[in-house]
């Protein structure tokens, strides 16, 4: 059996939540009156705005400011953030886990996303506010994309965690594998039976299995 972490650090997006571009970008063409594919090119095409968001290089007032410059559109921040919390939503089963693991281990969140997503953070997963709330991390805050080794470092360093002690889960392997070359334990999510099981493996008791 490995030894329990002191840390357990998530993913948030498709691990803590499943989040649907689709639905966020349908979300900001009702709100600018523009069309869903149009503002899904803005977001996540070849100039899209996401990208340097989670780079750290925008924050959401700039955001706002680049989708009027570039295509007209004047979208109040709260309708850009009520857009990102359409598109997000959180898995019940997670929230039993989370509440599991809690008792033995610290718990946080590194997402590679814009700095506003950890500022708004309760306005955007209301759900998970009073677990994580204030132990949330972004790339856009740290400047540094996972799976960079160095954005885990800056990220631990900010929560006040240890590589050697933290386990982090992410459903992409090239992150979980940047994790790992930073020194951390580091699993790929597959399903919450399976990420079950591998921390019951690790020293956790997740009580009857029936509701996670």
């Amino acid at each position: 059996m490995a030894a329990r972490p002191a840390l357990v650090l998530f993913d948030l997006d498709g691990v803590l939540a499943d989040y649907s571009r689709a639905r966020r970008c349908d979300a900001l063409a009702g709100a600018c009156g523009a069309s869903a594919a149009d503002v899904h090119a803005a977001l996540f095409g070849e100039r899209g705005l996401e990208l340097p968001s989670d780079r750290g290089e925008i924050g959401l007032p700039g955001y706002l400011a680049r989708l009027k410059a570039r295509h007209g559109w004047r979208i109040a921040a709260p309708d850009f953030l009520a857009a990102r919390r359409t598109a997000t939503s959180v898995d019940a089963r997670m929230q039993v886990l989370c509440d599991r693991v809690a008792d033995k281990a610290a718990l946080a969140i590194f997402s590679n996303n814009g700095c506003w997503v950890e500022r708004h953070f309760a306005d955007i997963v209301p759900a998970l506010a009073p677990r994580f709330a204030d132990r949330i991390v972004c790339s856009g805050s740290l400047r540094l994309l996972k799976p960079e080794p160095a954005a885990y470092a800056a990220c631990l360093a900010r929560l006040g965690g240890d590589a050697a002690t933290t386990l982090f889960v992410d459903d992409r392997q090239d992150n979980v594998d940047g994790a790992r070359a930073a020194g951390l334990d580091a699993l790929r999510f597959e399903g919450v039976a399976s990420l079950r099981g591998q921390l019951v493996a690790r020293g956790f008791d997740m009580g009857a299995g029936d509701a996670i």
